[in-house]
């Protein structure tokens, strides 16, 4: 027996919520992986920035001592360069392992 034009349209506008229901659930799922990972990038810039800071705070109290060695001992140059050499291979050092990590 055909069925009425109705119960034809009454199925297929099922079928096509049924698909949109489907797609809906793929967006949200996607939007929630897409938050997550914004949320982990997030949490890696910071630990970034609290380590950029670190490290500034020893460069700048470095730079003082050195200025201050400078100004006030006769210290040799070559010390002075090779102390700065190791202060920013360090610094190097700590971010790139901090990048690494995460």
């Amino acid at each position: 027996r055909m069925e009425s034009r109705s119960q034809l349209y009454y199925r297929d506008h099922e079928e096509e919520l049924n698909e949109l229901s489907n797609k809906i659930a793929i967006l949200k799922d996607l939007s929630s992986d897409l938050g997550t990972t914004v949320q982990d990038q997030d949490d890696l810039l910071g630990s970034v920035g609290d380590s950029m800071s670190t490290t500034s705070a020893a460069i700048h109290k470095t730079a003082e001592k050195v200025s201050y060695m400078i100004h006030h001992k006769k210290v040799s140059l070559i010390y002075i360069v090779l102390l700065v050499l190791v202060v920013f291979l360090i610094a190097y050092m700590l971010i790139s392992y901090l990048l690494r990590s995460h």
